[in-house]
């Protein structure tokens, strides 16, 4: 009992190592293939796949082995041995991958047929380790064939209790507080570990065995006692293949869902899977108790309970959809001002949605193990090949709900389609069950028909009366505005006006990677794009972002032919790059949604899909500077977030390395930045590590309290008066400029607060945001519910200077003259009127001359309302 008590303890912590791996490599993973859904899936199928071939695989050898618990402890010993490496070989993949893409540019399902090769080539050997250890363990825990479905139930549940706390370490302490090297290490570190405790727990005198005794074990014959027949545990293996195609449904609808109320950052991701996993280990848990209890027909009508209870409580959720937003702004209003109370209510409400339904769902393997693994003397195989049969359900439940039937049919419609497929599953038991099941239940024909047939109308009355999705409610991004509410907005009528009574629905869909959703203000006319519920473009709002995004970089760039944009949008940005003589304009963007969803703007935008220079290459940026080998006159990056996960991947000292080095020799790099929902130490941190990779960096804070834009380039950037004036003059930039008021180059630089020579006065000693520390993407969430934009932009005009230190050359007094005038008249002009009376003083007597005298009185006016 000890030992067995050990055993169990020791599966626990391999079960939370297990997870940490799973989301290391998959951060690794994607920082080399991108974070298209194709390429996430294709790395979570490598790392299921490897699981289901090592259950299969060390199932049947755990039958002819003497010793399990040791044969356990070397599994895990060669588990530890390999991740060591396993960041060596990702790292190795790099140039192989290049090679590929350059030679060839081979088509996008082929890459990422070859990307799934190399990803299996690198994982299938830990991953198969791992799959190997439930169906090797089951041999030792399972003494008794009338207590194998608790026996192995429990280690199961046991299991994947220790993947929870996996998962909330990973996301919430270890890599935040270690980074992904150290916690590499570390958990290297508890698998050789386990693997020594679990061979020392193995010796003979350890367990009480002898050499013969043990032996005798393994040599136990087969029991005489009738057991299902084979066709009746493959129907049982298909229905729990089925369950675990459903359950990936599930678990990647919900998450789609729960990331529209409670954000995309790597807590609320970290809080989804958390809790899915709580679920099914907790249901594992309780039904591995009961399931050596039920017999004969209560086992099959346990299995049809499991399978129909969590399609009703699936759909249950469907009712909570609608109120799951007005809740969390009514909550968040009580206990704001604590991010533990913030963090609590985001469990609440995944909780709310997974909870039920995924505790139903986790009870299903230990029913399934207690009748497809009746015989000890070959318990490693059945177990071995029940839990691939799981397995393998949920490698194509991840890959055929992401690829195609969430873009195809939309969250709910999705949702719908698993409630029925669980239903499905039911019905089959009830109707085709054959042979000794058949017999357990004792049902005559016309019950079994009469039972499919209302599990087919329970079907058919859940699709029909399924409440109605509200997509102006469930995108109207409460994770980031509820803020924004007053008292008086929090009852459920003033609710719905605050966040969708001005606004009708222009266009909706349910992409690959995000909920993408074109919104028209009743009131004003203005077109707003949000992805997964945040406004990331508009048609007014954010235009001085937007266009000058674009023609910043342009005009100071010197005689630029080609440019990049990272991220497509409203297409405003790259429609601001068509103004210019450029040979070409590619853009890269990773959600095709975002893409039809533009064409709205086009009004806005000039229409730059229609520019026989623009090409979209659907990826992920990144990935598609790693391996494309064309280098560019600009390169402009405007990701969503740095606080949202994946998208922090843009924001990196890596990734600007990798944007520098495809940047021709005085080529210059734009990165917009956000001063809302970040504290000043994270701005900072973004801003060393943009000057770290550009030593020449010039800064424009395009919206007050907003949005900044950060140019770099590894040559000196300067404002030439004349160049910028030429080019300025250009018709189409006259007129796209002219939208947000930029006529003059003083116009222009009126955007500008500092440079290279005040950064390290801004940014001191701030640390660089890496990807191994991914020091912005685990500490900005904690500041996404403050009010940082008054404080961010206090450190930014500590710093903010006069932009004639940056000019190239003033030239004589007079020049000189004629510029502080039109930068003060610019100034005057966007309502900055102490900018404007500084820049009057900075030329000694200007503002005693007679343009000095008008300015002045013009700025009095305007500051008195005249």
């Amino acid at each position: 009992m000890p030992a067995r008590a050990a055993i169990f303890i020791l599966f626990f912590i391999s079960g939370a190592v297990a997870l940490v791996y799973e989301v290391l490599w998959l951060r690794m993973l994607i920082l080399i293939f991108g974070s298209t859904q194709f390429a996430v899936s294709t790395i979570l199928t490598a790392f299921m796949s490897g699981l289901a071939l090592g259950s299969f695989l060390f199932g049947r050898f755990a039958d002819r082995h003497r010793n399990p618990v040791a044969l356990y402890g070397q599994l895990e010993i060669g588990i530890g041995i390999y991740a060591l490496a396993v960041p060596f070989l990702f790292d190795a993949l790099v140039p192989v991958y290049k090679t590929i893409w350059v030679s060839f540019t081979p088509d996008f399902f082929v890459f990422s047929l070859l990307r799934f090769a190399f990803v299996l080539l690198v994982l299938i050997v830990p991953t198969t380790l791992m799959g190997g250890t439930l169906p090797v363990l089951a041999r030792f825990v399972a003494t008794r064939e009338e207590s194998i479905g608790m026996s192995v139930g429990t280690l199961y549940a046991v299991n994947t209790f220790g993947a929870v706390i996996g998962t909330a370490m990973t996301g919430f302490l270890l890599i935040p507080g270690w980074g992904t090297k150290n916690t590499v290490l570390f958990a290297a570190a508890l698998n050789l570990l386990i693997g020594v405790a679990a061979i020392w727990l193995g010796r003979p005198s350890a367990r009480g065995d002898t050499p013969g005794s043990m032996a005798a074990r393994a040599a136990r014959p087969e029991p005489e006692h009738p057991v299902p027949m084979p066709g009746d545990a493959r129907l049982l293996l298909w229905v729990l293949a089925g369950s675990g195609f459903v359950a990936m449904m599930y678990e990647i609808a919900w998450t789609r869902v729960l990331a529209l109320i409670i954000g995309s950052s790597v807590y609320a991701f970290t809080i989804m899977l958390t809790t899915f996993l709580v679920g099914l280990a907790g249901g594992a848990a309780i039904v591995a108790r009961l399931a050596d209890r039920l017999r004969g027909r209560f086992a099959v009508e346990g299995l049809i309970a499991l399978l129909t209870g969590t399609a009703l409580a699936a759909f249950c959720t469907l009712l909570l959809f609608s109120e799951l937003p007005y809740q969390f702004a009514r909550i968040y209003h009580d206990v704001r001002g604590s991010n533990v109370s913030i963090f609590a209510l985001k469990f609440g409400m995944a909780f709310a949605v997974m909870l039920p339904p995924t505790l139903l769902l986790g009870g299903i393997f230990p029913l399934v193990i207690k009748y497809c693994a009746p015989r000890l003397s070959r318990l490693g195989r059945s177990v071995g090949v029940v839990y691939s049969s799981n397995t393998l359900g949920t490698i194509f439940g991840s890959f055929i709900s992401g690829f195609f039937l969430i873009p195809t049919l939309g969250i709910q419609n999705s949702l719908l389609l698993a409630i029925v497929g669980d239903l499905a599953l039911a019905a089959i038991l009830v109707v085709g069950a054959t042979g000794a099941l058949r017999e357990m239940t004792g049902w005559s024909t016309g019950r079994r028909i009469a039972g499919g047939v209302s599990i087919a109308l329970m079907g058919a009355g859940l699709v029909l009366f399924a409440p109605p999705w509200n997509t102006l409610v469930m995108n109207s991004g409460v994770y980031q505005y509820a803020d924004d509410m007053e008292e008086k907005d929090l009852t459920r009528e003033g609710f719905y006006q605050f966040m969708a009574g001005d606004v009708e629905q222009q266009y909706y869909k349910d992409g690959m990677t995000t909920s993408v959703l074109v919104m028209k203000e009743k009131s004003t006319g203005v077109i707003l794009l949000a992805v997964n519920g945040k406004i990331d473009a508009s048609s007014a709002g954010d235009l001085p972002t937007q266009l000058l995004s674009g023609h910043l970089p342009l005009l100071l760039a010197k005689d630029p032919k080609d440019a990049l944009v990272i991220g497509y949008a409203s297409g405003i940005t790259v429609g601001a790059a068509t103004c210019y003589p450029l040979d070409s304009i590619t853009a890269v963007e990773i959600e095709p949604a975002i893409i039809e969803a533009s064409r709205f703007f086009d009004p806005y935008n000039h229409r730059p899909l229609d520019d026989p220079r623009v090409q979209v290459i659907r990826n992920d940026g990144r990935n598609f500077l790693l391996v494309n080998d064309k280098a560019y006159d600009v390169i402009i990056s405007e990701p969503s977030n740095p606080w949202m996960t994946v998208a922090s991947n843009l924001f990196t000292r890596e990734f600007f390395e990798i944007g520098r080095r495809r940047l021709k020799p005085g080529g210059v790099f734009a990165q917009w930045l956000q001063l809302y929902g970040m504290s000043p130490p994270d701005l900072k941190s973004l801003a060393a590590t943009f000057h770290s990779v550009f030593p020449h960096v010039l800064i424009f804070n395009t919206i007050t309290d907003a949005d900044l834009i950060l140019v770099g380039s590894d040559q000196p950037l300067e404002f030439d008066l004349d160049d910028l004036g030429a080019r300025m003059r250009e018709l189409s930039v006259t007129t796209d400029l002219r939208r947000v008021n930029v006529v003059t180059p003083q116009d222009l630089m009126s955007y500008f607060v500092f440079g290279s020579r005040e950064m390290s006065l801004f940014a001191g000693n701030a640390p660089l945001n890496t990807d191994d520390n991914a020091l912005i993407e685990f500490h900005a969430p904690k500041s996404l519910h403050y009010e940082t934009r008054g404080a961010n932009t206090l450190e930014v005009e500590r710093v903010t200077v006069d932009p004639g230190g940056y000019v190239a050359n003033l030239g004589d007094s007079e020049s000189r003259r004629m510029y502080y005038v039109g930068l003060a008249q610019a100034f005057r002009r966007r309502g900055m009127f102490n900018r404007a009376r500084a820049t009057l003083a900075a030329v000694p007597g200007l503002a005693e001359t007679d343009e000095g005298r008008i300015l002045l009185r013009q700025i009095d006016n305007k500051q008195r309302g005249g």
